[in-house]
């Protein structure tokens, strides 16, 4: 359960400020209060005031709360009018503080805790106070325009999140050391995009990398699309080897392979015939190479090796490839060669076409 708490409509305060103050700052005026962080928040010409830039329609201009209107594009400039230039803090696009309140663009964030509330680092939009974790969403509003026609808007606003504990809430990196996750635990739960997963094992579950995710009893790739049995028994003990839009986990005993949503269990019988040979696409495995997950009949393992890390092409002692296929017999694959400045692959004057799969003479 979420609970919507951008409170009444912000309407009527943009008119009432309108009355108050120029509800805009010339565009060759503006000075940014902290340019790096955030575009939105600036200065008057005299930094005596706080000013929030909106992207609007500006038939709706006394409405701060629209955000987006597809098509017809301005930026608006709303008065921060209780905002103490002096003490004025950026955090991000969407808040900042003083010595006195939070905001929510130009909004006193009244809803949250303001000693405590902050950006949780590395989990998109979520932030999180001594009571709550909160999500920023954005939800699609039709409007009727100054014109009587239909038009769409993009509103931003926070929910919290009421299954999360805010005291135990944590980003859960993955075991490959990427810093950004979309995925988190508390004390009793797990959450992707801050939404509650209770289809996996609590206890044991562990993200290994983006695409592969393990508990005791399944591994599981693309963000729980697909899962198989996990023989290994165990989230622990996985090493990791990551390929070009795939990824590798493996123990003595048993590999798995994870393309999109796909899954492949491998059981291992010489955990030291594993060959990664620092290429995107190919692997070796207990006397047999593959191409992503696919082996290729008929190659030479312990003489095998890719021509190039991001290429297609490889070759053992007696063969040449490209991806999983064997090239036209009658070429001895020594001579062949990569090209880093052509980006291309050479055979004693002539280049591959890798539609034909035939080197041919070199087009002028």
């Amino acid at each position: 359960m979420k609970s919507n708490i951008l409170v009444p409509s912000l309407i009527l305060l943009a008119i009432a400020l309108s009355a108050l103050l120029p509800s805009c700052i010339p565009k060759n005026s503006r000075e940014f209060v902290d340019e790096a962080k955030s575009r939105h928040f600036g200065y008057s010409p005299d930094r005596s005031q706080i000013f929030y830039e909106y992207t609007h329609d500006p038939s709706r201009s006394n409405d701060p709360l629209t955000v987006f209107i597809r098509g017809r594009n301005d930026y608006h400039w709303v008065l921060i009018p209780e905002a103490n230039p002096q003490t004025f803090r950026v955090l991000d696009n969407n808040f900042a503080r003083d010595d006195r309140h939070l905001y929510f663009r130009n909004r006193i964030a009244d809803f949250v805790d303001y000693p405590t509330f902050r950006h949780l680092p590395h989990l998109h939009r979520t932030y999180i106070d001594a009571k709550h974790v909160y999500q920023l969403k954005t939800s699609r509003e039709d409007f009727i325009d100054e014109n009587g026609a239909t038009a769409s808007a993009d509103l931003q606003y926070l929910d919290i999140i009421e299954e999360a504990d805010a005291k135990t809430y944590r980003p859960l990196y993955p075991l490959a050391g990427e810093t950004g996750t979309d995925w988190a635990k508390d004390a009793h739960h797990i959450f992707r995009h801050n939404e509650l997963v209770d289809s996996v094992d609590y206890q044991t579950f562990r993200t290994l990398t983006t695409f592969i995710h393990a508990d005791k009893d399944f591994i599981y790739s693309e963000f729980l699309k697909t899962k198989i049995p996990n023989s290994h028994g165990s989230s622990e003990g996985f090493r990791i080897i990551r390929k070009q839009n795939a990824d590798i986990v493996y123990t003595d005993r048993y590999l798995y392979y994870a393309l999109a949503d796909s899954l492949y269990e491998y059981p291992v019988q010489d955990i030291a015939t594993l060959g990664d040979f620092d290429s995107a696409f190919y692997f070796t495995l207990d006397g047999r190479v593959y191409y992503y997950n696919e082996q290729i009949p008929g190659a030479h393992a312990p003489t095998f090796e890719p021509l190039h890390k991001f290429g297609h092409m490889a070759r053992d002692r007696e063969h040449l490839f490209y991806k999983n296929q064997l090239v036209a017999e009658g070429i001895d694959p020594q001579e062949v060669s990569f090209n880093e400045e052509e980006y291309d692959y050479f055979y004693r004057g002539l280049v591959f076409n890798d539609e034909t799969l035939q080197f041919e003479a070199v087009k002028k």
